[in-house]
């Protein structure tokens, strides 16, 4: 059942995952929570029937990201959103679904409400609303209402483009941005572009890139980034494989074009698998044990501690960051490793939130250097 699920997922979800939103009676869309519904139950069956180790770990990362991901991509469906109602009532109504759920939801809120404005509203100005909303809800409504605008911007041109249409498509994506995003979270709707375009227009990563490099290199930053968290949730990934985290490190290392884009695609890639696998260690600890020789210890820690400061911000009240640095793995090696490079960094950079946050969060969604976070 889950294989069939999987390959069905395989050939839809990419289309599917940030088209417009509609009303319930969309029938792909349903038809993909549907098949999503049912590899999730499968991914969590798995994962609650086999025994400790590498194949249990891989079914309970793809339950997580199955939840995630549909979460974001069918709020409107699991929470029968109207068009009618405030932001603030969907946010409010995301909300109840708890610590975890509502992190995702919320950022579907922002790519449902963003979305409204392709035909019935002027925007989601997050920039005068940023004040009436929840300050839980800033991050995730932000990167939602990102994937909104690129996913406009890149659709107008996915099949043929000249340079001329595509720096037109990325100035009025940046204007998008710019206009309804609150200046200390605007680097999160930024970020947005890279994982559109390496998810649904790959053919136009590479030019992309070459227009960016042209204009600034911290959209660069953010592109990259996004680019990583992309590879982290592309469907080919998605399959409850021991080996997928060291694939997906490859595919970072072939499509990178040079270090800027690479150490951004690492941390964009490592800041999604924390967050995704916040409540359950042994999935950051089965990443760190395959690939502790290839990681390099600064960017890992850096994006470690993006990613809880991300979640800090998101879901003050939540308990998983606190689990995430006291969690002990087994043998002894691996917990002088854990105890170096996630617990110490993690706890010391959480100190800094409220310093971190005064200076704007949305600058945590490219590759900072762990000084900048801790000092």
């Amino acid at each position: 059942m889950f294989l069939q699920a999987s390959y069905q997922l395989q050939r839809d979800i990419t289309n599917v995952m940030f088209s417009p939103f509609s009303p319930s009676g969309d029938v792909p869309r349903l038809t993909t929570k549907m098949a999503l519904d049912m590899a999730q139950c499968a991914a969590g069956t798995a994962a609650a029937l086999l025994p400790d180790g590498d194949s249990q770990v891989a079914w309970l990362e793809l339950q997580n990201k199955l939840e995630a991901f549909n979460l974001f991509a069918h709020v409107d469906l699991d929470l029968d959103l109207c068009s009618a109602d405030s932001l603030a009532s969907l946010v409010e109504r995301a909300s109840r679904l708890g610590s975890y759920r509502s992190v995702w939801a919320i950022e579907g809120v922002g790519h449902f409400y963003a979305g409204l404005s392709r035909t019935s509203s002027p925007g989601i100005d997050l920039k005068t609303r940023a004040n009436a909303l929840p300050p839980s809800s800033l991050v995730p409504l932000h990167s939602g209402a990102g994937l909104s605008f690129a996913g406009r911007c890149l659709d107008a041109i996915a099949t043929r483009s000249t340079d001329a249409q595509l720096r037109a498509a990325l100035q009025e994506f940046f204007a998008l941005c710019d206009e309804n995003s609150h200046e200390s979270y605007v680097g999160a709707t930024y970020e947005a572009l890279g994982l559109t375009t390496r998810n649904l227009h790959p053919h136009l990563v590479a030019d992309i890139h070459r227009h960016l490099a042209k204009i600034d290199e911290r959209l660069v930053a953010y592109f990259w980034h996004g680019v990583g968290r992309a590879i982290y949730f592309a469907p080919t990934n998605f399959l409850p494989d021991a080996s997928t985290s060291q694939r997906f490190l490859k595919q970072i290392q072939a499509e990178s074009p040079h270090e800027l884009a690479r150490l951004n695609a690492l941390s964009g890639t490592i800041w999604a698998l924390v967050l995704v696998n916040v409540r359950h260690p042994k999935v950051l600890e089965a990443f760190i044990r395959a690939n502790a020789r290839e990681l390099n210890p600064e960017v890992f820690e850096s994006a470690l501690c993006s990613a809880a400061l991300i979640w800090c911000d998101s879901s003050p009240d939540d308990e998983s960051l606190n689990a995430l640095c006291s969690h002990h793995p087994s043998g002894g090696e691996l917990q002088a490793i854990w105890e170096a490079h996630v617990s110490r960094p993690c706890l010391e950079v959480l100190k800094h939130y409220a310093a971190l946050k005064e200076t704007g969060l949305g600058r945590l969604f490219r590759h900072r250097p762990l000084s900048e976070l801790i000092r």
